[in-house]
């Protein structure tokens, strides 16, 4: 999303700094140079301060930036009392870093709602939006734009040209803050094409091996992180006519710092929320934990548990025990092992739009 949006607002002559902070956290420049953000520490919202510091040193028209916190004290004071943006975006809510943000949907929404700042113009999907928005709002008095999904024909031409990794949704919001902004449609959907995806955007690779011939599918789901995101992954895999194999397996890269995450994919698994994989490999700490507690508890899918191992001797483990076709789908989190991953799979797959 930050991405997309710089893209548009470069495209549009505006001279722009943006920063990302997920996968990779990065600034990227007007040329589309990236400048990767060195953390001597944990990640802090002390760093936004860094990041307006070099946009008035370097005397930008705009600064786009990715929210860092989770919880509702940060999240408020880096949005209205730091950053203090004129154009907010939620993208949606999710059931994710559920520690911090909250433990219902309807808890994060009002965490969200509350950093609202003052006089801003707010855009979220009209199905993402919850009655605390305008409430919040009309308080602070701001401006709630709602994005709803119907589409001129010459949007709807745009959409299927995109990448099937780009998430519709998303674009929508984008269009609709660059209309906001007088930016004309040609400039958006230019500046949209152009974007240069994130490091952990959903990725495809095609992959044959040999002894025996195979041909695999590679996908990166990981940044994805909550379930209910990874489905409709999941869902957008399988309209697509590129995958063919109807044998899946999910790869969960475990966090150890994200426990809530993991009990929320527990669930999901339990209840069968993914019916598409035959197997789930467990790779990090407390892998072999997870195994032995799914295979408790289900026993017409398969576990696997990879502990101490780099990407390639994973792959190498994976292959040895499968010999036909299959579709492998990284799942839970990025970050450790799934960033390793994802630059073995450069090396190994070949990388395809969906």
């Amino acid at each position: 999303m930050t991405r997309l949006l710089a893209s548009c607002l470069s495209q549009a002559g505006i001279c722009v700094l943006a920063k990302t902070t997920g996968s990779k956290p990065v600034f990227i420049l007007q040329n589309g140079e990236e400048k990767l953000i060195k953390r001597r520490g944990l990640p802090s919202i002390l760093e936004e301060k860094k990041v307006v510091r070099r946009a008035v040193s370097s005397s930008v028209q705009a600064l786009v930036v990715e929210l860092m916190s989770f919880s509702p004290e940060s999240l408020c004071v880096e949005n209205r009392r730091m950053l203090r943006p004129h154009v907010l975006v939620i993208t949606n809510v999710r059931m994710d870093h559920m520690a911090q943000a909250g433990k219902s949907r309807d808890e994060i929404a009002e965490s969200f709602a509350r950093s609202i700042p003052d006089a801003s113009t707010v855009f979220v999907p009209e199905e993402e939006c919850f009655p605390v928005f305008q409430a919040i709002v009309e308080k602070r008095k701001a401006r709630l734009v709602k994005v709803g999904t119907d589409s001129s024909t010459d949007e709807k031409s745009f959409m299927k040209n995109l990448s099937k990794s780009e998430f519709i949704q998303n674009i929508r919001l984008v269009l609709a803050v660059c209309d906001f902004l007088d930016i004309k449609r040609e400039i958006s959907y230019s500046g949209i094409m152009k974007a240069v995806p994130d490091k952990g955007s959903l990725k495809f690779w095609k992959a044959e091996f040999t002894l025996p011939k195979r041909r695999w599918d590679l996908v990166s789901a990981f940044s994805a992180n909550d379930p209910k995101s990874t489905r409709d992954v999941i869902d957008k895999l399988k309209k697509s006519k590129k995958i063919k194999s109807s044998r899946w397996i999910g790869l969960f890269n475990i966090r150890k710092d994200r426990g809530d995450r993991t009990h929320q994919w527990m669930a999901a698994f339990k209840s069968r929320l993914f019916p598409e994989f035959q197997k789930i490999i467990f790779v990090g700490d407390q892998s072999e934990l997870l195994k032995r507690k799914m295979g408790r508890n289900i026993k017409d899918q398969e576990y696997e548990s990879f502990r101490n191992m780099n990407a390639k001797q994973i792959m190498s483990r994976v292959l040895e025990k499968e010999k036909n076709n299959c579709v492998l789908v990284g799942l839970g989190n990025i970050g450790g092992i799934g960033i390793e991953l994802l630059d073995h799979w450069d090396t190994i797959g070949i990388r395809h739009d969906l």
